[in-house]
């Protein structure tokens, strides 16, 4: 992948964080296709978003934000849930995803 192309997807990333208020980060290996689908399925009705992104450009995008402390959590396949209404909101929609609560 080449350097422009990840200066951008990180930007992007970025300006994603630049809007939330807090994050939840995910290991993305355990989960199944049809687990990610239900997930984000359940995830979208309670608007939240679910990014996979590479580990690099994960770092660089926090770099600097108020969410620099979740640089350590990234490792191996990692998705970020952003948005919500608020911190509780977002983690307990993500815990209900991966259990299978929706």
């Amino acid at each position: 992948m080449s350097k422009k192309l990840k200066k951008w997807m990180a930007s992007e990333f970025r300006t994603s964080f630049e809007d939330a208020e807090s994050c939840v980060v995910l290991g993305y290996k355990t989960l199944s296709g049809g687990t990610s689908t239900a997930l984000r399925e359940h995830l979208r009705k309670n608007r939240v978003d679910l990014t996979v992104v590479r580990n690099r450009v994960a770092a660089h995008a926090v770099q600097g934000t108020t969410f620099e402390g979740i640089i350590p959590l990234i490792k191996g396949p990692t998705a970020v849930a952003t948005g919500g209404e608020d911190a509780a909101a977002l983690a307990k929609a993500v815990v209900e995803g991966v259990k299978g609560k929706a």
